[in-house]
């Protein structure tokens, strides 16, 4: 498999990985992944009323908003799915969390995963779900595996390497959702620069330590960056999310270090439960 990111300059307002055309207030993203060409739709940024269907939303925040569009993370994520992990999702169980728009978990999907993507209820029916429909449609051509080979409920078929995709809801401020998910069996889980600000970091390693803490013990691979300066109340750095997981018992591996299409540093991990 080979992930590759096409990088578009747009309407003077940078690089764009993958950045192919426009519908209805949505952007298409592409990302090539073990052999296919993965596609999905983000929130158009420019738009003036980008957020107003999900406004009322029960859920939604503004660190919630960032879930409908794709970041630099992701980027880093799908480059290395042809080198440094390459092979590590191939017939694997794998939950992504804050998946946003399922970019990054559905090239994963591509080269063999079977992906369940989560995140909060607006992001996971107006992003996810649709992707997941979307991508199924576009590249599964009957060499790959069918739904019935996925290992999580309700899967569909992505790319033609075996793997299968699905969405959920999984919010980190409440409960492992354990009467929907099958968690009896995962292997592994992914995060791709899902936290950004301070208050996300608890919720998101209490999240990930609940999933390591199961019997099965599997294991994590994160892609962190900072955003922010060290003197930031608000924002948080790669050493915040480190020293938490650190502090409930967390070994952490660094993979590499490498820049995404944004030139900036991030560093993808693994994470397993201490001994």
């Amino acid at each position: 498999s080979k992930a590759t990111v096409s990088v578009l300059n747009w309407g003077g307002h940078g690089a764009c990985p993958g950045r192919t055309g426009m519908c209805d207030g949505h952007v298409e993203v592409t990302a090539e992944s073990g052999g296919v060409t993965i596609r999905v739709l983000r929130k158009d940024l420019m738009e003036e009323d980008v957020f107003a269907a999900n406004f009322f939303d029960e859920d939604f925040t503004v660190a919630a908003a960032t879930g409908f569009t794709v970041w630099d993370g992701a980027w880093v994520l799908i480059q290395q799915l042809d080198t440094t992990l390459r092979g590590m999702f191939t017939g694997k169980k794998v939950l992504e969390l804050g998946s946003g728009t399922g970019l990054a978990g559905l090239c994963v999907a591509a080269c063999g995963g079977h992906v369940c993507m989560t995140d909060i209820t607006s992001v996971t029916e107006d992003m996810i779900k649709p992707n997941v429909v979307r991508n199924s449609k576009l590249t599964y051509n009957g060499k790959g595996s069918g739904p019935e080979a996925g290992r999580w409920a309700g899967s569909q078929p992505i790319g033609v390497l075996g793997g299968t995709a699905t969405g959920a809801v999984l919010d980190w401020n409440r409960p492992l959702p354990t009467e929907v998910l099958d968690l009896s069996d995962l292997d592994c889980v992914v995060a791709s620069e899902v936290v950004w600000l301070r208050e996300l970091v608890e919720p998101f390693v209490a999240t990930l330590h609940a999933l390591l803490r199961l019997p099965c013990r599997p294991t994590a691979v994160l892609v962190l960056r900072d955003r922010s300066k060290a003197t930031s109340q608000t924002f948080a750095q790669l050493s915040h999310v480190l020293n938490a997981l650190e502090e409930c018992g967390c070994a952490i591996e660094t993979l590499s270090n490498m820049t995404g299409p944004e030139k900036e540093p991030a560093s993808t991990i693994r994470v397993t439960l201490a001994p």
